[in-house]
């Protein structure tokens, strides 16, 4: 299901990649869900069928999520970047360059939707919602981050492409969607949901 259409093309101008790829103008979910989960690059047969993930990694984390009780239409997903490119076919200054300029899509999107939480998958997605130039994902994943610049909780996870590849990792996807289900429950308020972690929150 793809959400409305707010993707500006003008913001693409003077992007090193510009006029290159078809880039990714929707959201893929419902357009009122309350969450926003931001992805890595799509891939082009992705953007060819109108969705972001593939079958595996939608099927992986919806498992996870409907073991939380949270229901797949509360959520929708954009990417990093729109534009499905090959990251490895460019230096890491060119790809900073892409990030930078592509982010502006996001800032858009997210300041005229304004979603309860902000949900990144990996590291480079957690990156460019944060707007650093990198992140250590084995840091932040699991834990929430209030955003000064966008005024709601930011919930870094690790990328669904290391719980698909390797199955090891997918209890670390499990205890990162519990940790967010405590959010929720917490009514994304942080320091409730750390509370709930440690065993303090009482009724």
């Amino acid at each position: 299901i793809n959400g409305g259409n707010m993707f500006d093309d003008t913001l693409c101008e003077g992007c090193p990649i510009y006029g290159e790829h078809e880039p990714f103008r929707d959201t893929d979910g419902e357009e009122d869900a309350p969450y926003l989960i931001v992805t890595d690059v799509p891939s082009k047969a992705a953007v060819r069928r109108g969705v972001i993930m593939p079958n595996t990694h939608s099927a992986m984390i919806e498992k996870h999520l409907e073991a939380e009780g949270f229901d797949r239409r509360d959520f929708r997903l954009i990417p990093a970047c729109r534009c499905p490119y090959d990251k490895e076919a460019y230096k890491t200054p060119v790809k900073k360059q892409i990030n930078r300029h592509c982010r502006r899509h996001l800032e858009d999107y997210i300041e005229a939707e304004k979603p309860s939480v902000i949900v990144t998958l990996g590291a480079d997605a957690t990156a460019q919602v944060m707007n650093k130039p990198s992140v250590k994902i084995t840091k932040v994943r699991g834990l929430a981050h209030m955003s000064e610049e966008f005024g709601v909780p930011i919930f870094p996870m690790q990328a669904i492409s290391l719980a698909v590849t390797y199955p090891q990792n997918e209890p670390l996807l499990a205890a990162d969607i519990a940790s967010l289900g405590r959010l929720a429950d917490a009514g994304f308020d942080i320091a409730k949901a750390d509370d709930f972690s440690t065993g303090k929150y009482e009724i």
